[in-house]
């Protein structure tokens, strides 16, 4: 399992799962104890400060292409653009391919060929 620990605020977030399940938000729990006893286990001077009562748990939907490429460009609708379908590295990839879009959006061009990344490829 791997996992990405990073502070937050006045918080430390521990991300590391991902589940193919459709529009469910549930939190599965055994991944939530995974992600508890790796933090644990990579940092157990935390054990003293770390209090499971207080973990807020999330899951959230991460829209993802069936190629695993995020959508990034305009549609055929005008001044509609698109830059989403990057699924598990949403956090890691989106931000580029914004900058990317709005590069184009202003400009009519970008750095990134935005043809490789849109729609029409599907």
């Amino acid at each position: 399992m791997h996992a990405a620990v990073c502070p937050l605020g006045n918080f430390l977030r521990v991300a590391g799962t991902a589940e193919f399940a459709g529009y469910d938000h549930r939190v599965n729990q055994s991944r939530v104890n995974n992600l508890n006893s790796l933090l644990l286990k990579l940092y157990p001077d935390y054990v003293s400060y770390f209090n499971r009562d207080s973990v807020q748990q999330w899951a959230g939907l991460r829209p993802m292409t069936p190629d695993g490429v995020g959508i990034t460009g305009p549609t055929k609708l005008k001044n509609l653009f698109i830059n989403s379908g990057h699924g598990h590295l949403g956090w890691t990839m989106a931000p580029g391919a914004g900058q990317a879009l709005a590069d184009f959006m202003v400009s009519g061009s970008s750095a990134l060929p935005l043809d490789e990344y849109s729609l029409s490829r599907f």
